[in-house]
């Protein structure tokens, strides 16, 4: 069997190319690639190597070089992410779009971590909140004639904060997966008392699409909706005719919805974007750390097979209607800019509005919301 490579092999017929800050951070082997992690992306950082073994170490002396994080909420979101290599750890694979159906697609999509942060080993599990969340759905794909989705979250045996319940809306597995831990982040408070700080959150799931879409495509579709909001909010002042008018207006309304790479409506906006809300919620508002981690599903893990008999129990329960994600995610995002307006420092309003993840503007009292 012959050797695999390692990052000091020969140099590749291409190149690497390192990309310490960009959409999808790591190390591609095609410029085509890496240019479609930085094209776009505010300041990007990049550059072509001969070898792997140079372009690892220029990304380690960059990270080290940066220490401590004091960006924004939305940069981290963005570039917090480790070096992707494929198993031979001389090629990458970029994650696929969140609605790609196509198999090829779907293997790369899942062979790859889903998380940029190490699992919590289990001897240190007693520092955290933790919790199971999961999804299920018969005949899922079948329409909704045929599919039976529920939702369940797991707190231990026998215990009364157990949720199980039934998915609302369209009946489709990822949308159950994501309602689960939506359902966690709404019914579970932080576990900070008067003498004790709250432990940080740590939900499992067995859902690679979800952690997925929180840590990379979710920032990637809002940053891209963000860009094309300013542009057509530019058209719209700079417009003089009625026909002027309307066509930025168009563009303006058109920004709002989310885009694959292949031009078409990401699935399940509405629930993505609340779910992120969420998170930022917890950590800015409630003041809770929180992680997302992958457990293999159908393994043994008691709390995993306990979620996932809460969600076969909920698929058996009567309709729920959906439930209005839009309206809820604008009430949370209230929530959030407030703690900013209630800061009253206006030498350190800047800064402090930064770390939320808000664009904050001189002319304005209150601050422009940005997608983190």
């Amino acid at each position: 069997m012959p050797k695999a490579p390692t990052s000091k092999s020969k140099p590749s017929k291409g190149g690497y190319y390192a990309v310490v800050a960009g959409y999808t951070p790591g190390i591609y082997t095609t410029w085509d690639d890496a240019e479609r992690q930085v094209k776009g992306f505010p300041k990007p950082v990049h550059k072509k190597f001969k070898t792997l073994h140079e372009a690892e170490a220029f990304i380690a002396a960059l990270r080290a070089r940066a220490g401590p994080s004091t960006s924004s909420s939305s940069q981290q979101m963005l570039v917090a992410f480790p070096v992707r290599t494929g198993p031979s750890g001389a090629s990458v694979r970029v994650p696929a779009p969140v609605n790609s159906s196509k198999k090829g697609k779907e293997k790369a999509r899942t062979d790859q971590r889903p998380s940029p942060f190490e699992d919590v080993p289990a001897e240190e599990e007693h520092l955290w909140e933790v919790i199971y969340t999961d999804g299920a759905c018969s005949n899922n794909g079948k329409g909704a004639h045929l599919a039976l989705a529920g939702v369940g979250v797991w707190y231990g045996h026998g215990d009364p904060r157990n949720i199980s319940e039934r998915c609302p809306g369209d009946q489709t597995n990822n949308r159950a997966e994501l309602i689960a831990i939506i359902r966690a982040l709404e019914e579970i408070p932080p576990s900070e008392t008067e003498t004790e700080k709250s432990k940080p959150l740590l939900i499992k799931t067995d859902s690679k699409y979800s952690i997925q879409s929180v840590y990379s495509w979710v920032p990637n579709f809002m940053h891209k909706a963000q860009l094309a909001e300013q542009a057509a909010n530019k058209a719209l002042e700079a417009a003089r005719t009625p026909s002027e008018i309307s066509k930025a207006q168009m563009a303006l309304d058109a920004a709002k919805v989310w885009k694959t790479s292949d031009g078409k409506n990401v699935k399940n906006q509405a629930l993505l974007h609340y779910l992120v809300t969420l998170l930022q919620y917890r950590k800015r508002v409630l003041k809770q750390e929180w992680r997302l981690q992958y457990v293999k599903g159908h393994s043994g893990e008691v709390g995993n097979e306990g979620a996932d008999g809460l969600a076969v129990g909920g698929a058996r329960m009567g309709w729920v209607e959906e439930d209005d994600w839009d309206a809820k995610r604008e009430g949370l995002q209230d929530q959030i800019d407030g703690t900013f307006l209630a800061w009253g420092d206006r030498d350190k309003d800047t800064e402090r509005a930064k770390e939320v993840g808000l664009d904050v503007r001189p002319c304005r009292i209150a601050p422009v919301r940005s997608p983190y």
